[in-house]
C-alpha cells in the first residue's frame, strides 16, 4: 500500500524493534494452531455426488413441468404430476437433498448460488408433494 506521499505503508503488525526496521505480526497469546477442533463437521460440506443426483432429477422435473403446461387433458396432466411426485419423493433424491441441507433446512457450505437455489427449490417440490 502507498500513502499520499508515495511511501509504502503496512496495515497490521507493529514496527520491528530490530535495526532492520521491518514489521512483524504479533499473535494473540491465546492462539494455538494445534487446538483440537471438536466442532469440525465434514457432513456440513456438499458432496459432488449429492449435487449430481439432485441436479439430474430437478432437470427432469423441470422438463415434466414444461410438458404439464402443454397438456390438454386431465388424464395426461394427472399422469405427469404423478411422475413428478414419484421423482421428488424417490429415496435417492430425498437422501441426497437431506445431505445438502443443514439442520435448519438451509443449503450447506460448498454450494454455488445456483446450487443453493436449486436445493431450496427442490425442498419446496418435496414439501408440496
Amino acid at each position: 500500500f502507498y500513502d499520499a506521499a508515495g511511501s509504502v505503508t503496512y496495515s497490521g503488525g507493529q514496527k520491528d524493534p530490530t535495526p532492520q526496521d521491518g514489521f512483524y505480526v504479533s499473535v494473540h497469546p491465546g492462539f494455538n494452531s494445534s487446538v483440537n477442533h471438536e466442532n469440525h463437521r465434514p457432513e456440513m460440506i456438499a458432496m459432488e455426488s449429492d449435487v449430481y443426483v439432485v441436479t439430474q432429477i430437478m432437470d427432469e422435473v423441470r422438463l415434466l413441468e414444461e410438458l404439464l403446461e402443454e397438456q390438454d387433458t386431465i388424464e395426461s396432466s394427472l399422469a405427469t404430476r404423478g411422475r413428478i411426485k414419484k421423482l421428488v419423493t424417490s429415496h435417492p433424491f430425498v437422501d441426497s437433498l437431506s445431505r445438502l441441507e443443514c439442520a435448519r433446512g438451509e443449503p450447506i457450505w460448498g454450494l454455488s448460488m445456483i446450487e443453493r437455489d436449486m436445493v431450496s427449490d427442490a425442498r419446496n417440490k418435496v414439501d408440496q408433494s
